[in-house]
């Protein structure tokens, strides 16, 4: 338990000085934030290994004042040179506080700086891997939901910039409250957030090396990575965000209320539904893994099924959309594609869901039982066909006023000749001819080695 302490000490030291570091140097110049962080930086450090055996108290102290002073033209001068100087000096320093030199040897010192800088970037996981076993201490509940909000920010983070990109309202809202391009802000964001997580898990492996022992019975059940609060925490916030993004979903596109200053609903409406799309099937994954290794409480269950009825109005969005934007471009093989996977995640999130509240239920089975039959049957459909005949259906219902992609429907395979055949006559004589030319290539190019076992329907 006393291990275990200390373990957490040193979790909660590496993040605060993680957070310090965030704020003094990132995307600011270098100044006074380089003093300050020394002195904070030595004062915890010693706390954290003063009871060490190799420990000499002498020999921090004086390496402490020195960094100190080398800190002090970082905000007395501002000449780059001593700038450099002074913080390889300073990082040698750190190396003969980490590193018991009986003998001073420049060499030596050299050597056991360099590795002090990059031994700890191979153990980074270590702090990762000492996370389920930090949080069986006292106070697990707070170690728990700061995992739960650490998973929360990476994953939103990661999905935040494609939601921003997928509607212009939510994006609009968002750069109303933080009065900058969402881009810009979650650019800084994503690096602010690896930086806050390398640099806590260099400390910490700084500080807790020499801090051994071999964990048992603690990851030995696949189910105890998700902690029930860390799952509580993450849930409730990425589903607060999925919330809103919902809710501007169902005002401004299905109910089509009135869009904010500057959007237009053509454009508003015809954007998103690639990045619907890959959100949706993140969703899917999640809701999956949550499923395949949760316990079965009542409140993750209603959070699992707030992000699948999320899911779902993502999924009702991406494909609301698609059909806008088909209506006015035509159809393609991707736009085809695009309505197919999110039928297919639709039933997929079927036995899912009925996975949520029935313990024991083979969801994941079913799904891939299910998806796998729907695929089956679309092996049956004539794609290409479906695609001329849907074009041309558009082409004829506007009496010839919108354009046909005669270029498009020429690359097609011979599956759309018979669609393309039927209507010849509709279409300029010079498509006409080169509608028969195309196809006539194809059909020849297909015939002249032909053999009977390519035989083929199409052909």
């Amino acid at each position: 338990m006393h291990i275990k302490s200390k373990k957490a000490k040193i979790l909660v030291t590496s993040i605060m000085l993680s957070v310090l570091f965030n704020y003094f140097f990132l995307f600011a110049r270098l100044g006074i934030s380089v003093f300050l962080f020394n002195t904070v930086l030595l004062t915890i450090g010693y706390y954290c290994i003063k009871d060490e055996e190799s420990f000499n108290t002498k020999k921090y102290i004086v390496s402490g004042i020195i960094i100190l002073v080398l800190s002090i033209p970082f905000f007395r001068f501002d000449f780059e040179l001593f700038k450099v100087l002074n913080f390889a000096l300073i990082i040698g320093m750190y190396g003969l506080i980490v590193h018991s030199i009986v003998t001073f040897n420049i060499f030596q010192w050299l050597f056991l700086t360099i590795e002090s800088l990059f031994l700890p970037l191979f153990k980074l996981n270590q702090l990762f891997l000492d996370l389920e076993i930090i949080s069986t201490v006292k106070k697990k509940g707070f170690i728990n939901v700061i995992v739960g909000l650490v998973l929360a920010c990476m994953f939103l983070i990661f999905v935040g910039p494609i939601l921003l990109s997928s509607d212009l309202v939510f994006s609009n809202i968002i750069e109303r409250m933080v009065w900058l391009s969402p881009s810009v802000v979650f650019r800084k964001a994503i690096f602010r957030f690896f930086i806050f997580v390398f640099f806590s898990s260099y400390i910490y492996s700084h500080l807790g090396k020499k801090i051994n022992y071999v964990p048992t019975n603690t990851l030995n059940s696949p189910k105890k990575i998700f902690n029930i609060t860390s799952s509580y925490v993450f849930l409730i916030c990425i589903n607060l965000v999925y919330l809103a993004f919902s809710f501007i979903q169902i005002k401004y596109l299905f109910l089509g209320n009135k869009l904010p200053d500057g959007l237009y609903y053509a454009q508003y409406a015809r954007e998103g539904f690639f990045q619907l799309v890959f959100v949706s099937t993140i969703n899917i994954i999640v809701v999956t893994v949550f499923n395949h290794f949760k316990k079965n409480h009542i409140l993750t269950n209603g959070l699992l099924l707030i992000t699948v009825l999320c899911t779902y109005i993502m999924t009702f969005s991406a494909f609301y959309r698609m059909s806008l934007y088909e209506s006015t471009y035509g159809y393609t093989r991707l736009r085809l594609l695009v309505y197919l996977f999110l039928i297919a995640e639709s039933i997929a999130l079927i036995p899912i869901l009925i996975g949520i509240f029935k313990p024991n239920f083979k969801f994941l089975e079913y799904a891939t039982i299910a998806v796998f039959t729907f695929y089956i049957l679309l092996t049956f459909i004539n794609i290409d066909a479906f695609i001329a005949e849907r074009n041309i259906d558009r082409y004829m219902n506007s009496n010839h006023r919108v354009k046909l992609d005669y270029d498009y429907l020429s690359s097609l395979s011979l599956d759309a000749l018979p669609v393309i055949d039927e209507h010849m006559e509709e279409y300029p004589k010079y498509i006409q001819k080169s509608f028969k030319k195309n196809f006539s290539e194809k059909q020849a190019r297909y015939s002249s080695d032909f053999t009977w076992y390519e035989w083929n329907m199409s052909r």
